[in-house]
């Protein structure tokens, strides 16, 4: 009796472990380009920390135009040794997390206890002071360079909270 009890207890656990063994499929994504004779341009920035301060009741509305810029410098710069090699063949493009719809605003990264809200760091044209669409803005790779600026924005819709604000910009060359 002990023996068909254990056979019957070990052929039930089997059949447990059997039923709870499932597959769980993973997806990767993979993007990739490829170019003949491309060498590559580098872009680089002035400084890859910047600080942008700014009075509360001073900061413009999210959208509206710039009024106190920080600009961020950056330079477009070929591996191949020539000078112009990048001009007129690559653009920048502006990526970052957006804080809210209109896509003009960088979120605050920041949570928690000293967290800056209501707030969010807009990317201008320095020269017009209009805003940037920030996941859809080109810009063209020019020699000498370019600026980006930079500004506290109010967000639409919520009341700005003094603190720390913190946000990450990536320029990323895409090829024309």
């Amino acid at each position: 009796m002990k023996k068909t009890f254990i056979a019957f207890t070990f052929s039930s656990l089997f059949m447990a472990c059997a039923a709870q063994a499932t597959d769980h499929s993973a997806g990767v994504d993979i993007n990739g380009m490829i170019a003949k004779g491309y060498s590559g341009c580098t872009v680089t920035v002035g400084s890859p920390y910047l600080t942008v301060d700014g009075d509360i009741d001073d900061l413009p509305a999210q959208g509206a135009s710039a009024t106190k810029l920080t600009n961020l410098d950056y330079s477009v710069i070929p591996t191949t040794g020539e000078v112009n090699y990048c001009f007129g063949k690559v653009a920048l493009q502006l990526r970052g997390v957006v804080d809210t719809a209109d896509g003009t605003t960088l979120a605050n990264t920041l949570t928690g206890e000293g967290a800056a809200q209501g707030v969010g760091i807009a990317l201008y044209n320095p020269n017009t002071k209009q805003p940037y669409d920030v996941n859809n803005t080109q810009l063209e790779a020019t020699s000498g360079g370019g600026k980006i600026g930079l500004q506290m924005v109010k967000l639409n819709g919520q009341t700005p909270v003094e603190g720390d604000l913190k946000t990450v910009l990536t320029i990323d060359i895409v090829r024309l």
